[in-house]
């Protein structure tokens, strides 16, 4: 009886939640119980986010609140059962687990057809998340989101691989690098065109150039991805059900959270230029790079100004 209790806190009670929540509900609680039954150990956040996904895509009855992010399709947490737990195990791994007893509603639920959806998807994707990811971005909104999915494996495998020859590596990558860049939907994403263009004229003088470095590519690209996704998740294409105050959360929280990454772009657009001026002769790269030398004068101006301020009081 806990859970009900739970349940209550945040303004629920059995009569009020919906069939919708209520199958929500079940399927997280099946998708935990499953994988422990076959592994012996919880989901993390990728394999509970991504048999979700799944679930939403194949069942019309199901209604999850979700969007698109940086690693693929994922639930919106704070319309999800109440007593899902979510443990960072490490840096990047997050596991999930039903916190609480077995809430009375489940008994009329069952036999429910979502079992065996949920059993079928337990069994083929327990073991290899790979498969899973990509059939997950199968459908994602964006054919960019599938070609920079490729990417992201370029710089796992040069994160990872020992003993291998770097040249070649480089050789391999650039193909994917140019259509994942040429593939970026610049007519629905208005906003980011400026940086869109500053981030492929950089990527392509580098490839053109004879010395290039890939992890200066994979910082830069990591930085133009993280920026994208935060406007993708406003895109009604890429997200359902989201309540209203998560929404204008996100777009308080926007200008923030790209002026970040704009202005890492920037700086490592800077390092680049102090070993290769030359990349100031490319019209998208001069305008940023003259944006972000006046940003870094003014805040070092403001600090200063603060400072003096400081020291002037404190001796008053």
């Amino acid at each position: 009886m806990f859970y009900e209790e739970v349940l209550k806190m945040y303004g629920y009670d059995q009569g009020t939640i919906s069939t919708d929540d209520k199958l929500i509900h079940y399927a997280s609680y099946l998708i935990i119980q499953r994988y422990e039954s076959v592994t012996g150990d919880k989901p993390n956040g990728v394999f509970f986010n991504k048999i979700m996904s799944l679930l939403n895509k194949r069942l019309d009855y199901f209604k999850l609140s979700h969007y698109w992010y940086r690693y693929g399709d994922q639930v919106c947490r704070s319309n999800m059962p109440a007593n899902l737990e979510w443990t960072n195990v490490e840096l990047n791994e997050t596991k999930v687990d039903w916190g609480y007893d077995i809430p009375d509603f489940f008994k009329g639920l069952e036999g429910h057809p979502m079992e065996t959806e949920i059993e079928s998807l337990v069994k083929k994707y327990h073991d290899d998340f790979e498969t899973l990811i990509d059939d997950v971005y199968s459908y994602a909104p964006y054919d960019f989101q599938r070609k920079f999915l490729e990417l992201r494996k370029l710089f796992y495998g040069a994160n990872n691989a020992y003993n291998w020859d770097m040249e070649s590596y480089k050789e391999l990558s650039k193909p994917i690098f140019r259509n994942t860049y040429d593939s970026f939907p610049v007519h629905d994403f208005k906003e980011i065109e400026k940086e869109y263009e500053l981030v492929k004229t950089f990527i392509d003088a580098k490839l053109d150039s004879e010395n290039w470095r890939f992890k200066i590519l994979e910082k830069i690209s990591t930085d133009f991805w993280f920026l994208f996704c935060y406007y993708l998740r406003h895109d009604p294409k890429a997200r359902e059900n989201i309540p209203p105050k998560v929404l204008h959360y996100w777009q308080e929280k926007l200008p923030i959270n790209a002026n970040r990454h704009r202005k890492s772009i920037a700086d490592i657009i800077i390092k680049s230029i102090e070993k290769d001026p030359s990349l100031l002769e490319y019209e998208a790269i001069n305008e940023f790079y003259r944006w972000r030398k006046d940003d870094k004068k003014e805040t070092e101006r403001i600090i200063d100004e603060f400072v003096d301020n400081y020291t002037s009081d404190s001796h008053a």
